[in-house]
């Protein structure tokens, strides 16, 4: 058994345990909903086919990140009975976990997201928002050479690919969008009971720090 399967089992034994604790059976069902969502989104990052749209690749970015921020928070909440603030976590956890995605996404082409080389995500052909804003970027030439060349998943013409890339508007564009899932997030945060809203911030603090880190390495460029 993996280290990730245990903590997986660990996790719905706690839930378990505080379920009958707190009389909330419920708690039970946020987990197994929340958990079915992330392997959703992890699974999309073993198809090496580009994604085809930035609705999509926000889904997908979503499904991945933001459940493992909304399940502690909503299982809190529902204990708490603020069970009717459920949506707006969801929804402003998804903006968060987009926000944070896509500035991990724009480190990923300067280096500074802990991967071991500069573009891993366009070399191992990886989701990430800024190659499909790129995508959008191509005329109706170069995109179907683009499409062919990922789906080969071959390494060749990726320094040209890769140069592409860092020249073309997807890293400005992709900052600009990173920013107002920002304050979508903080918006629906607003909106909250104070108690919730105390636990967000610093969580929204800490993900700001990515997104600004991102921002920095495009001033650097």
């Amino acid at each position: 058994m993996t280290l990730g399967d245990w903590l997986v089992a660990l996790a719905f034994e706690l839930a378990a345990e505080a379920a009958q604790r707190a009389q909330t059976p419920m708690l039970v069902k946020i987990l197994a909903t929340h958990m079915k969502t992330t392997t959703i989104g992890e699974a999309r990052e073993f198809d090496i086919s580009p994604v085809a749209s930035w609705e999509d690749y926000l889904q997908g970015a979503a499904d991945k990140t933001a459940p493992l921020l909304t399940a502690p928070l909503e299982g809190v909440a529902t204990m708490a009975l603020h069970g009717n603030s459920a949506a707006t976590l969801g929804h402003c956890f998804r903006a968060l976990g987009n926000a944070y995605q896509i500035g991990n996404d724009i480190l990923n082409f300067s280096g500074g997201d802990g991967a071991n080389t500069c573009g891993s995500d366009l070399r191992r052909r990886a989701p990430n928002g800024v190659v499909v804003l790129f995508r959008d970027t191509l005329n109706a030439d170069q995109r179907p050479a683009f499409d062919d060349w990922y789906a080969s998943g071959s390494d060749d013409d990726f320094d040209t690919w890769f140069t592409a890339v860092q020249h073309s508007p997807a890293l400005g564009e992709a900052a600009t969008r990173m920013n107002a899932m920002m304050a979508r997030a903080d918006d629906f945060s607003k909106t909250l009971p104070s108690e919730l809203n105390a636990v967000i911030t610093p969580i929204q603090q800490l993900l700001q720090q990515v997104c600004v880190k991102s921002v920095a390495s495009l001033n650097q460029a």
